[in-house]
């Protein structure tokens, strides 16, 4: 396997950008498959084919339902402690849930769960 550039390293990073965890789960099981098996077993790709799979991958649509996620684990926190504003006993946390309930309420509109 040839070793990869900077430029290689630089294409990655620029398309795999925001990707999160399960994107490169993702990834890692399409590059997987990828490889070419051998009497030995699989092989190495080299940079090409890597970034021409890289950029044919789409990731999975998960931030909206990450941010669904977070909401509903603010919503229903009960340690101040575990807030994004522990330390401000000045916030109005009814306010705060009000507002991440609304914002709940608008992804579930648009199918998000």
């Amino acid at each position: 396997m040839a070793e990869p550039t900077e430029a290689n390293i630089a294409a990655l990073n620029e398309i795999t950008e925001g990707y999160s965890a399960a994107a490169f789960a993702s990834l890692r099981s399409h590059l997987k498959a990828s490889e070419p098996e051998t009497d030995q077993g699989p092989t190495s790709l080299d940079m090409e084919p890597i970034l021409r799979i890289v950029r044919d991958h789409i990731p999975p649509a998960i931030g909206p339902t990450r941010e669904y996620q977070r909401l509903q684990a603010l919503v229903n926190c009960t340690r101040r402690s575990l807030l994004p504003f522990p330390d401000e006993h000045t916030v109005d946390v009814d306010a705060e849930r009000d507002a991440w309930l609304s914002a709940i309420r608008r992804l579930e509109a648009e199918g998000v769960r």
